[in-house]
């Protein structure tokens, strides 16, 4: 089985969290496109929030995985610097790295209401289909 890893950065997310509601409606993001998600890992962010490891198969092709982590909850300026990392060449997911220093972003800067043009046709594409962004969400009861 060829598998892939989407890197979702959800930001000011508490605990405990949704995950059962989560990982249904990002499954069903996933199949929508083909995928089958195979597991999801969550760690505590610095920054009050969370970052979800999704485990998906096939591979996503690169051109993709900003918008399968967008619909998957992530941050969108972060998504649209890897867009426009993706269209410049350069390496993505590159803030997931765990190392400590801060990393550049190559002067790439994004702010929401100013977002990519090509990752905003795919996100109006996906609406256009029905699929709509998921949200983890915080403060659940624990089961």
């Amino acid at each position: 089985m060829n598998a892939g890893v989407l890197l979702v950065d959800v930001d000011g997310v508490t605990l405990p969290l949704c995950r059962g509601e989560y990982e249904a409606a990002a499954r069903r993001v996933l199949e929508a496109f083909g995928y089958t998600a195979i597991g999801f890992v969550y760690r505590l962010s610095a920054s009050r929030g969370v970052h979800v490891a999704v485990w998906v198969s096939p591979e996503p092709e690169l051109q993709y995985v900003p918008l399968l982590q967008y619909l998957l909850g992530s941050d969108p300026a972060r998504e649209c610097i890897n867009y426009e990392r993706i269209r410049r060449g350069v390496d993505i997911n590159v803030l997931f790295s765990g190392r400590k220093r801060v990393h550049k972003t190559g002067g790439l800067k994004c702010r929401p209401e100013l977002m990519c043009p090509g990752l905003v046709k795919m996100i109006e594409l996906a609406g256009k289909i029905g699929i709509e962004r998921v949200e983890l969400r915080g403060g659940c009861a624990r089961s």
